[in-house]
């Protein structure tokens, strides 16, 4: 039974890895000129002396989605989701509100990531806004720093979903006032 899980959860992982990656490719808009290129961290250097870039439309954005780190995006994204799919599996052991709590945490960590992934540059700005008023505006957030915060984040819920899993089982109440028929 507990390989089902560890199978479902890694199945999870991917699928969500693979489908943030796979949205971040259909919304690459290729970069017509210089400026335009260096939203997506090209350099002068990535383009012709007519203005035209170098790469063809999938190297282009395998390029930009190695240098701006948007893999690390997208393990933060992965790693979020499949967390809120751990604890809504666990449902039974915990209860609904653990489980909830767990699915929102999980939301809030993907909230973030995508906060500061190039995905949604509209949300970007939100989550810089959000951190203009701690003072952090200035300052870029790398997306490393990112990723190793919902690592941590979600290896507690993991270790808090798991030891009340482990401890005593929810028990359902019947709240019913009809008498049960055999």
């Amino acid at each position: 039974m507990r390989s089902k899980s560890i199978m479902f959860l890694l199945i999870l992982f991917i699928a969500a890895f693979g489908g943030y990656t796979a949205l971040d490719r259909v919304t690459f808009i290729m970069p017509q000129d210089v400026e335009s290129g260096a939203a997506c961290d090209f350099t002068p250097e990535d383009f012709t002396a007519s203005g035209q870039l170098k790469y063809s439309e999938n190297e282009a954005w395998w390029t930009s989605f190695t240098r701006k780190e948007e893999y690390l995006s997208s393990f933060s994204v992965a790693l979020a989701i499949t967390f809120a799919g751990y604890a809504l599996s666990k449902i039974r052991q915990i209860g609904a509100k653990a489980a909830t709590g767990g699915v929102v945490g999980g939301g809030l960590i993907v909230g973030l990531a995508i906060c500061f992934s190039c995905l949604a540059p509209v949300l970007a700005a939100v989550g810089i806004g959000l951190f203009a008023n701690f003072g952090l505006a200035m300052a870029e957030i790398p997306k490393w720093l990112i990723a190793v915060n919902s690592l941590i984040l979600t290896t507690y819920g993991y270790m808090y979903v798991s030891r009340k899993a482990a401890s005593c089982p929810v028990v359902i109440r019947n709240t019913s006032t009809m008498p049960l028929e055999d």
